[in-house]
């Protein structure tokens, strides 16, 4: 559900046992603490991606700043997932103790990558019958500020690599076909990079439905972006998913994947963070499909995005009951 972030406390429990959040060279990955109300957490993650410390270092310190509690910093490596992954077990375990806690995670700017691998750890590890987890989203008031109109828009360039995430390698058929499907948002260069990479069989691009987008001018420019896409490739299957419910973006994925038997499914999760949830949810349930992560050479630091004054709030266990 979508909240005025001004009203954020009333929303969270009033003890946080565990705060996670990712520290990021976004200013919103300020905006939902900078809300909370800081005597109520009474411990935190921050996770913060140490080879990009000159970019991401000055807002993990702010941060720590804002926080009056113990903090532990789950120090990630982009170039090694399992990093992710071991940091996240490791920070996580130390502050389980067993009876029943609140936590609270912005994942507001978490990699795709590091915040689907999060999401495998509270399942492998039925967190969510301990802890209540509540999942907090800042969705963004506009992207690439610096742009004069839609064309100019840009948050990233070109691709760097790509890689199955981390718990999520999927079950391939030797004689299926490969069947890419792709969330794509405003990173029309890196999702063509992708496309010619892959070479699959079939290609689906899925846009966010202008009822299921975070903003209206947001959902413009990404249609724009989209169709951009469209006139490259014109044999794509096209289909339509949620930016404001994950349920709704798994069960419209699942739907659309269900319309073509004999594939491999390939999943591309390269919109906000709530489809990605929805990618998860997805996957999580129905194991052979791969999920992937796709990195960029050049991020817009500068002016990816401004902050909104709404935040969205999920209740894990919830989602996690859903089934596809």
């Amino acid at each position: 559900m979508r909240f005025q972030l001004n009203v954020i406390n009333d929303q969270l429990p009033g003890t946080i046992d565990i705060f996670i959040c990712n520290s990021s060279f976004e200013e919103r990955s300020l905006a939902i603490l900078k809300q909370i109300d800081k005597s109520s957490i009474k411990n935190a993650i921050i996770c913060s991606n140490q080879d990009q410390n000159d970019i991401v270092g000055e807002n993990a310190n702010t941060i720590v700043s804002l926080l009056n509690c113990p903090v532990l910093l789950a120090k990630f490596n982009t170039e090694d997932p399992l990093t992710i992954a071991d940091q996240l077990i490791d920070k996580i375990s130390a502050l389980i103790t067993g009876v029943e806690q609140n936590i609270v995670v912005d994942v507001t700017t978490f990699t795709h990558e590091a915040l689907l691998i999060l999401l495998k750890i509270f399942k492998l590890n039925d967190l969510c019958s301990l802890c209540k987890v509540t999942l907090l989203y800042n969705s963004a008031s506009s992207y690439c500020s610096s742009a004069n109109n839609a064309d100019e828009v840009w948050l990233s360039k070109g691709l760097k690599d790509k890689r199955t995430i981390l718990g999520y390698p999927g079950r391939f058929k030797p004689n299926n076909s490969l069947h890419l499907i792709m969330l794509v948002g405003f990173e029309v260069e890196r999702a063509k990079h992708l496309i010619e990479a892959y070479e699959s069989d079939k290609l689906s691009i899925g846009m966010a439905d202008k009822d299921e987008s975070v903003e209206y001018n947001v959902h413009e420019v990404n249609l724009n972006k989209y169709e951009d896409l469209k006139v490259v490739y014109n044999d794509v299957e096209e289909y339509y998913f949620s930016c404001i419910d994950p349920v709704k973006t798994a069960k419209s994925l699942n739907e659309h994947i269900n319309k073509f038997e004999n594939h491999n499914v390939v999943l591309s999760p390269m919109n906000n963070k709530i489809s990605t949830i929805g990618c998860a949810l997805l996957a999580i349930n129905k194991p052979e499909i791969q999920v992937i992560s796709s990195r960029a050479n050049v991020y817009n630091t500068v002016s990816y995005s401004e902050p909104s004054e709404y935040f969205y709030k999920f209740d894990l266990e919830e989602l996690l009951q859903h089934k596809f």
